[in-house]
C-alpha cells in the first residue's frame, strides 16, 4: 500500500512528458487567461501583478517546467510595465523578476529532490527484492545440502559431514560478503575479494574456474553493492542451470572502465546458452531482477548469444541510480 509521503513525492516528482509545442502552446494559453484576469481587475491593488501572474508562474513550473515558467515571467513583467507600472515606480519591476525567480527555483528544487526521493526509494526496494531472493536461495541451498547429508547419513557418515560442512561454509561466506558490503572502506579497497567470496558463496571453485579480471574502477558504494548483486544473481543462475547440470565448467566476472565515464561488467558461462525456450522460462525471475538492477544504475544490459551465456553490462560511472526517475 502506496503511503501519503510516497504518493506526495510522486506527485511532486511528476514531469510532463508532452511534446514541446504542446507545453509552449499551454503555457501561452495560461498567460493570457493570466493576463486577462489581471486586466479584468483593473487598478485594485495598484501595480501589484501577483493577483494573476505569480499563480500562472506557480502552475507552470509545477506542471509543465521552469524554462516555459522563466519565459511565462519574463512575458508577465513585460506586460505589467506596459499596462500596470504607476509613473515613477520604475524599479519595481526588479521585484516582480526576484520574486517570480525564486518561486520557480523553489519549485524546480523541490521537484528535483523529490526526483532523487523517488530514485532512492526505488533503487531500495529493488535491492531489497533482491536481497530477499538471494536470503531465499541460499537457505534453498542449505536445505538441499542438509537433506543431501540425511540420506548419507547412514550408508556414508562421513560423506554426510562433508557436505553438511560445506553447507556451513556457504551460508557463513553468503553472512561475510552482506557485511562486507556494509564496509565502503573494505568494499573499495578489495572488490576483487568480496566478489571471488561471493562467487564461492554459490559457486565451487573445486568444480568450476572462477575467471575474475576486475580493474577496481572509480564506483560509488551503491554501484559496488549493486554490481555485486548482479553478479550474485547471474552466479546463482549459472549454478542452477548449467554447473549442478553439468553442461559447464567456467565462470567469468570482468570489471573495466573503458572509458573515464563508463563502467563495463560482463558477466559469462560456459553452458549451453539460453537459446532453448525452457532456459529462459527457468531463469525468467532472476533476468528481471537483474535487469530491474541494473536499471537502478542507469545502465544498459544486452545477453550475447551463441555458445554460453553473457550478460555486458554499460553503466555510468557518475550517475548511478538516477535513470529510475525516468523508468514507467
Amino acid at each position: 500500500m502506496t503511503s501519503l509521503s510516497d504518493r506526495m513525492i510522486k506527485i511532486i516528482a511528476w514531469r510532463s512528458e508532452q511534446p514541446a509545442p504542446l507545453r509552449w502552446l499551454l503555457t501561452g494559453l495560461i498567460f493570457a487567461a493570466a493576463a486577462l484576469a489581471r486586466t479584468a481587475l483593473g487598478p485594485l491593488h495598484g501595480a501589484n501583478p501577483a493577483l494573476s501572474f505569480y499563480p500562472a508562474i506557480i502552475v507552470v513550473a509545477t506542471v509543465l517546467g521552469w524554462r516555459e515558467a522563466a519565459v511565462l515571467l519574463v512575458l508577465s513583467i513585460g506586460l505589467g510595465i506596459c499596462l500596470f507600472l504607476p509613473p515613477g515606480l520604475y524599479l519595481l519591476p526588479i521585484t516582480w523578476a526576484i520574486v517570480g525567480a525564486l518561486n520557480i527555483l523553489i519549485i524546480a528544487t523541490l521537484k528535483n529532490l523529490a526526483r532523487q526521493l523517488q530514485t532512492a526509494n526505488e533503487q531500495q526496494r529493488v535491492l531489497f527484492a533482491e536481497l530477499q531472493h538471494r536470503v531465499a536461495n541460499t537457505l534453498q541451498s542449505a536445505a538441499g545440502s542438509i537433506e543431501l547429508a540425511k540420506r548419507h547419513v547412514e550408508a556414508s557418515p562421513s560423506r554426510a559431514a562433508e557436505t553438511l560442512d560445506e553447507a556451513s561454509r556457504r551460508v557463513a561466506v553468503a553472512a561475510d560478503v552482506h557485511r562486507r558490503l556494509n564496509d565502503p572502506a573494505t568494499v573499495r579497497t578489495a572488490l576483487r575479494s568480496v566478489l571471488r567470496d561471493a562467487v564461492a558463496s554459490v559457486i565451487d571453485p573445486k568444480q568450476v574456474k572462477l575467471v575474475f579480471d576486475i580493474e577496481q574502477p572509480a564506483l560509488t558504494l551503491d554501484q559496488m553493492s549493486t554490481l555485486t548483486m548482479i553478479i550474485i544473481e547471474c552466479a546463482h543462475n549459472a549454478q542452477k542451470h548449467v554447473f549442478e547440470a553439468g553442461l559447464g565448467s567456467m565462470f567469468l566476472v570482468s570489471l573495466k572502465a573503458p572509458r573515464p565515464d563508463r563502467g563495463l561488467l560482463v558477466i559469462r558461462d560456459d553452458g549451453p546458452g539460453m537459446a532453448a525456450p525452457e532456459a529462459q522460462d527457468g531463469r525468467k525471475l532472476g533476468q528481471k531482477l537483474i535487469r530491474r538492477l541494473a536499471a537502478s544504475l542507469g545502465a544498459s544490459v544486452s545477453l550475447t548469444p551463441g555458445r554460453g551465456t553473457e550478460f555486458v553490462i554499460s553503466f555510468p560511472l557518475e550517475t548511478a541510480g538516477q535513470a529510475l526517475a525516468a523508468m514507467p
